[in-house]
């Protein structure tokens, strides 16, 4: 997923991430993302406990890849990441591209040895 500054807003980017693992799994079910448009900014995070179930559901591995995400500063959107680092299956991994670091959990993805990075040195 390529990312830009239109891509902080919130249902936006949800809608955008959404649309990118169901185009690598088509099977997986996200016709309940439809309502995301005018949702609550509180209650978007509660799709991300369904799509991690139903990424789970499939044994096929899953690579998502977020590029340029320098462009991310909303807080929802990072916390809603932060999230699924945090709850992410097995099988799956994010692939992270940034010209910074990412505002996200990065000390605690090292100490639990969950952090591969690739810098230009």
């Amino acid at each position: 997923m390529s990312l830009d500054e239109g891509d902080n807003e919130p249902t936006r980017f949800l809608q955008n991430f959404s649309a990118a693992v169901q185009k690598t799994i088509p099977t997986i079910h996200l016709d309940w993302l439809e309502p995301l448009q005018g949702m609550e900014p509180g209650l978007r995070v509660t799709w991300l406990p369904v799509l991690i179930n139903e990424i789970s559901e499939r044994a096929a591995p899953l690579v998502l890849v977020l590029d340029d995400f320098h462009f991310i500063r909303a807080q929802a959107i990072l916390e809603i990441l932060a999230s699924l680092l945090d709850h992410m299956p097995p099988q799956t991994h994010l692939v992270i591209l940034s010209r910074t670091d990412p505002p996200l959990p990065l000390i605690r993805l090292r100490a639990r040895d969950q952090l591969i990075e690739i810098r230009a040195r």
